[in-house]
């Protein structure tokens, strides 16, 4: 089951900040928006840098690794 979070007020800084911290689990292919595949992850990311938002899917997420966990890891990303 897909589950989709949008961020506001993520500015260029926060967006490549979240793409550094979260690199050693799931790196982010260049640009604005694209899939994410890696070990039992799935996904997609968008970012609309004019609108400031960035939007998160999870389509897929290891069985061991609750959702809720990788949307607090995203979410103190964004807050740092």
């Amino acid at each position: 089951m897909s589950e989709s979070k949008t961020y506001t007020n993520v500015s260029r800084a926060k967006f490549e900040q979240l793409r550094a911290q979260i690199a050693a689990y799931v790196p982010l292919p260049p640009g604005d928006s694209g899939s994410i595949e890696r070990d039992g992850m799935g996904g997609s990311y968008a970012y609309d840098e004019a609108a400031q938002t960035l939007t998160l899917t999870i389509d897929e997420s290891p069985m061991f690794v609750p959702r809720a966990m990788i949307w607090s890891t995203i979410e103190r990303a964004l807050q740092s």
